[in-house]
């Protein structure tokens, strides 16, 4: 059954936004099907959902059964318009129709394979297809007029109700790692909902050069460039749309925290690319700065362990620092400031730009409430804000940069800070680590592996959620990867307070208690000496065409003498930033080019452990800070 074509004079549909991470991949596949949408948050009242032909309901971070979970509004269900529920919404749908969801006690994060029945929703797609979980509630009831149309492992994983256009999916069919996402997609809008193409993504520059003319107009505009694609393509823009050149000052900001001859490097490819930039030194501000939060002012930099602490810190300094050239530079106080801000940004960041109801996973530096301030006072530009990476290196081609610069891999602005674990020595709680050790150790009985609970913790998101939970390091002799990267799902999946897996190439246990570890001169040149092999490595052999990005950690946790320290490979596949695999030796990255990693990484007197990280995202975000 569909509804009949009738030409589109408003948007068509309207996406209810129950706090997902990824409702903006909701929306950029809709209109890659040349369909318009609008994003409203998930309580609209079903008289503002009349002149939409169909609605989608997004996932979200709450369980529906606790206190001040999300809710819709139940009329939707009975408005006769065709409703596609993705992982949370398909749970609304369950919950409101009569069925019933609960805590199976496991997650699903991941690559899971699921078996469709024949429907509507699915055609001319195979009945056995690759789908993206990140759930950890379930519809164990269905409601009255439903059935099962996918399911695996006594998950149910899809439901329909076809006389009422109402389908439900407990993965994520928005996202790459669904590679037939797109496909029930375009079953749904077209064949179930009958909308017609009413969108052409070929303004997407035009639209980004009318922000530019709004925001900034005939004022002095501070460009912050990192040297990056995001930036950059930022920069060519406002250098194409706005007349006068002469308002327009680039700067690149050293905070002290950037990669062996990085400001050097980004100062001459800009010049190269006919963009004079000044470079700003500022390590010693960045160390010494601390800021407000919460009402009360945080201790420096360089004292902070907390990864939301100095995240926050390093933003707003960011932030300062555009004050200090108006002061400097005598330009008007109404300067803007032009970031080159992506919409994973914001998203992860938690920011009303988003979306509604969003959980932080990390405060991004481009997002802190320094830069929320100017924002509200119109006095920030980011032209590329609502735009995935792959979008943003695509128009990177479209502006003529050059393909080095396009495929660059990308480098966070707090630089190196995010990639020094920061500890103040202590275990934390003791009780807890041991309970996951506990667990941990239960897994892996029999499995001829052993893992180990390091005594400090990354950040993740599950279930559109933030996680704050342990890493865990597994030992073999003759690592079988395949059996790893499962052994790692199923651990996560667990709820053992783990959200990342990593294996270690040096077969014995760590030290109980973490090394001392802040923002330093000594820890950050430290960790700029072992990148700068890394990179120099997969630079020289080619193996980072194949893959993304390959962050490199240096974590607290000793296995040899007093006070050495682990470092951490985190190859990475993903053209978006928002799910993402771990490329692993002869999955995604030769072999030898770890090995020579860890070869040479373990020369270095300061580390006595390399591991490499075996987490897919989610559980795991590509950083682990």
């Amino acid at each position: 059954m569909t509804l009949k074509n009738s030409m589109a004079k408003h948007k068509q549909i309207a996406i209810l936004d129950a706090g997902s991470q990824f409702c903006g991949q909701i929306d950029r596949v809709v209109h890659e099907l040349e369909v318009d949408c609008d994003i409203l948050p998930i309580n609209t009242p079903v008289n503002n959902l009349n002149r939409y032909r169909a609605l989608i309901i997004s996932g979200g971070p709450d369980s529906i059964n606790e206190p001040g979970a999300k809710q819709c509004d139940p009329k939707i269900f009975e408005s006769g318009k065709p409703v596609l529920g993705i992982c949370y919404g398909m749970q609304l749908i369950a919950k409101y129709m009569g069925g019933t969801v609960s805590d199976s006690g496991l997650r699903e994060d991941g690559k899971t394979q699921t078996e469709f029945s024949t429907s509507p929703l699915f055609k001319n797609i195979d009945s056995s297809q690759q789908v993206w979980m990140s759930h950890g509630d379930s519809v164990d009831k269905l409601p009255p007029g439903f059935e099962i149309i996918g399911g695996h492992k006594n998950f149910i994983s899809a439901i329909a109700n076809d006389k009422k256009l109402i389908y439900g999916l407990q993965f994520h069919p928005e996202v790459h790692n669904t590679p037939r996402g797109k496909n029930i997609f375009n079953n749904f809008l077209f064949d179930i909902a009958g909308v017609v193409k009413d969108f052409s993504a070929e303004n997407r520059l035009k639209t980004c050069m009318e922000e530019i003319k709004e925001v900034i107009g005939d004022k002095h505009v501070i460009l912050y460039l990192s040297g990056g694609v995001d930036s950059t393509v930022m920069a060519v823009l406002i250098a194409k749309t706005l007349p006068s050149p002469e308002k327009i000052h680039a700067y690149h900001i050293d905070n002290g925290f950037m990669r062996a001859g990085e400001s050097t490097a980004v100062a001459l490819a800009l010049k190269n690319l006919g963009v004079k930039v000044n470079v700003i030194r500022a390590a010693d501000k960045f160390f010494n700065a601390s800021t407000l939060i919460h009402g009360k002012t945080t201790k420096q930099l360089k004292y902070i362990a907390d990864p939301q602490e100095k995240r926050k810190i390093i933003g707003d300094c960011f932030a300062s620092i555009r004050g200090d050239i108006i002061h400097n530079k005598s330009l008007p106080a109404d300067t803007v400031l032009a970031q080159g801000t992506l919409r994973p940004d914001i998203i992860e960041s938690g920011s009303s730009l988003a979306g509604t109801g969003l959980d932080t996973i990390k405060t991004h530096h481009n997002d802190t409430d320094g830069i929320r301030k100017l924002r509200d006072e119109s006095l920030v530009v980011e032209p590329l804000k609502f735009l995935y990476k792959d979008q943003v290196r695509s128009l990177g081609r479209d502006l003529g940069l050059p393909d080095k610069m396009v495929n660059r891999h990308p480098f966070p602005g707090p630089g190196l800070a995010i990639r020094i674990i920061c500890s103040d020595g202590t275990m934390g709680n003791r009780v807890k680590l041991e309970k996951s050790q506990d667990n941990l150790d239960k897994i892996l009985k029999n499995t001829g592996v052993e893992g180990d609970v390091l005594p400090i913790q990354t950040v993740g998101v599950q279930g559109d959620g933030r996680t704050y939970a342990y890493a865990a390091v597994l030992r073999c002799n003759n690592p079988d990867w395949h059996r790893l990267s499962d052994l790692s799902r199923k651990i996560t999946n667990a709820k053992i307070n783990i959200n990342r897996v990593t294996y270690g190439y040096i077969n014995k246990t760590p030290a109980q208690e973490p090394v001392i570890t802040y923002l330093n001169h000594r820890t950050t040149t430290q960790l700029r000496k072992a990148d700068h092999i890394v990179r120099d490595i997969i630079n020289k052999d080619g193996s980072k065409l194949g893959i993304n990005q390959m962050p490199v950690i240096l974590a607290p946790t000793s296995y040899g003498k007093s006070g050495q320290r682990t470092i951490a490979l985190r190859p990475f596949i993903t053209p978006d930033f928002m799910t993402g695999e771990a490329a692993l030796p002869g999955l995604g990255i030769p072999a030898k080019t770890i090995n020579s990693c860890v070869q040479q990484l373990l020369k270095l007197d300061y580390i006595s452990q390399v591991l490499i990280d075996l987490t897919s995202k989610p559980p795991g975000t590509t950083e682990w800070e």
